[in-house]
């Protein structure tokens, strides 16, 4: 990397100079994006906004992916690192995406830095990628490169490379080659970096041998975009099962929540039929349940208010309780408690929707003697009370053998055994 600079005998550690006006650039909220298809630069240019060393990078129309014109780089002198092109930008977070189309020669030797060269600071090399003979490596391409794919000669290929940056950064880029006609080609590599503060340049070099190597890019593109934070996620749990007629609660929570949640308004579904609403109440003393509001039959909404406004609701998988109660069936079935709407307020102000989610139980209908629900009570329903017989309440699976709990008095013990063998 610092052999580039004495060998070009100039420092590209300096800060480039302020954006121009010019196709190849503009601001987004800030943020310096290029996008370039070399249409509106004259012939014989170098590329809107760059910095060129050594001759041979100008548009051509020799060659276009799209349009009439191309950015042509041919290797004139045969010398180290010349002709090279330097870009500016100044991505300080999120995601940032470089892609273009390329059309190579077998001599072509290009090499591409992307990386942080903010003045006063260290230079910071965070992803290359090297193009030779006819193949496309990354990782330590100034040590031993890692190949990709082979590329095809002299037929235009897709490129695209995706870094984060700043407080993003995972010391990763991924690498995407894409081939009209073909499944597109992806690796990630590891970067030279430990840290990326900013992505403020692009340095592409030629290192050809061969005088007259020539490459063309076209739809030159650098972006940066933030990385959404990831839902939170709703949550719904409870027991496995519960008898016809019988109350049984819910359990609401969130997961992946990164921001607290100051309010939320949740709208929980299921079947009139099967199940009755009957109360929802908060399982946290700083988080303050509304009236439920039945917007229609089998339709329940509920808003909840963290009253720590510094925190918020954070993961948890039991914020509130709703208990419904199972109505009565001739035969046994599932029913679903789903939630099909979460709409979240966090401490920040932020509108969020939750993902939904959804829970089932089964509701049984045969009697509480026939254990094992063969339409019959027979000694076969003892031997099931006896693969679990001495549970109670406090089993991890209680919530899957509670229905053997015969006279719901929190375990299972010879009391069952007397009513399943007094049913026989």
């Amino acid at each position: 990397m610092i052999r580039k600079v004495m060998a070009i005998a100039v420092s590209f550690a300096v800060v480039l100079g302020p954006v121009v006006s010019g196709a190849a650039y503009a601001e987004e909220s800030g943020i310096i994006v290029i996008d370039d298809g070399f249409e509106t630069t004259e012939l014989g240019n170098p590329m809107a906004n760059s910095t060129v060393y050594g001759t041979g990078i100008e548009v051509s129309d020799e060659q276009a992916k799209d349009g009439g014109k191309s950015l042509r780089i041919r290797e004139v002198t045969g010398d180290s690192w010349l002709p090279a092109m330097i870009l500016s930008l100044n991505h300080t977070s999120g995601k940032s995406k470089l892609s273009m189309d390329m059309r190579v020669d077998a001599d072509t030797s290009l090499e591409f830095e992307l990386g942080d060269r903010t003045a006063g600071q260290p230079n910071q090399h965070a992803a290359g990628l090297l193009i030779k003979e006819g193949a496309l490596f990354g990782g330590p391409v100034y040590g031993t490169p890692v190949k990709l794919t082979d590329l095809p000669l002299n037929q235009w290929f897709h490129l695209e490379v995706v870094i984060k940056v700043g407080p993003d950064f995972v010391k990763k880029y991924d690498v995407t080659v894409t081939v009209e006609g073909q499944a597109p080609v992806t690796g990630q590599f590891n970067s030279y970096a430990q840290i990326f503060p900013a992505f403020t340049y692009i340095g592409i070099y030629s290192n050809a041998t061969q005088s007259g190597a020539t490459a063309y890019i076209d739809n030159f593109r650098a972006v940066n975009e933030p990385i959404a934070e990831p839902a939170p996620v709703t949550k719904l749990s409870g027991e496995a099962s519960i008898r016809i007629e019988k109350p049984f609660t819910v359990m609401y929570g969130l997961e992946q929540v990164t921001t607290g949640i100051a309010e939320q308004e949740i709208t929980f579904e299921f079947n009139p039929q099967q199940l009755e609403f009957v109360s929802a109440a908060s399982l946290h003393e700083g988080i303050a349940l509304a009236e439920p509001v039945m917007d229609a039959p089998g339709k329940v909404r509920i808003g909840m208010t963290s009253t720590d406004t510094v925190q918020g609701i954070g993961s948890d998988p039991k914020i509130a309780a709703l208990t419904f109660r199972a109505k009565s069936l001739t035969q046994s079935a599932f029913a679903k408690v789903s939630v099909s709407k979460a709409d979240m307020t966090d401490i920040a102000g932020t509108a969020k929707s939750g993902e939904r989610s959804s829970y089932n139980i089964e509701i049984i209908a045969e009697a509480p003697a026939d254990v094992n629900r063969d339409g019959k009570v027979s000694i076969a329903d003892l031997g099931t009370l006896t693969a679990h017989f001495g549970k109670n309440s406090s089993s991890a699976d209680w919530h899957r053998v509670k229905l053997y709990d015969i006279n719901e008095d929190g375990g299972i013990d010879i009391a069952d055994y007397r009513a399943v063998a007094s049913a026989m």
